[in-house]
């Protein structure tokens, strides 16, 4: 018995230092700098799939795109646009939207 005991032990230290990474990864990503929805603490379990089930489709993809710049006019009359947005989803999992269609031309048409 204090073998099992020991075992399961290890088993939950591991888990918990599994799920502690994964967070901490999550957390200290480089794509926080893309604008987005802001940070809720509860991002990492849901991320932002309560919205995007609640609202019509792509509805709040486009209040992020608005909130985020997207679409305004520039100081010489052009319009700014906020070439990606970044989201999460289940899991901690990054999205990134690509909003701007001369970047994305650049992406497909890049050579390997």
């Amino acid at each position: 018995m204090p073998m099992l005991q020991l075992c399961l032990s290890i088993s939950l230290l591991s888990a918990l230092l599994k799920f502690l990474k994964c967070y901490l990864e999550w957390y200290r990503s480089p794509l926080w700098a893309i604008p987005g929805p802001p940070f809720r603490i509860t991002s990492w379990f849901l991320g932002q799939l309560p919205d995007i089930i609640k609202e019509p489709f792509m509805e709040p993809h486009k209040r992020w795109w608005k909130q985020a710049g997207g679409g305004r006019p520039d100081t010489d009359g052009a319009t700014t646009d906020a070439d990606f947005i970044h989201f999460c989803f289940v899991g901690g999992s990054h999205r990134v939207i690509v909003t701007n269609a001369d970047v994305v031309r650049q992406i497909l048409m890049a050579h390997a």
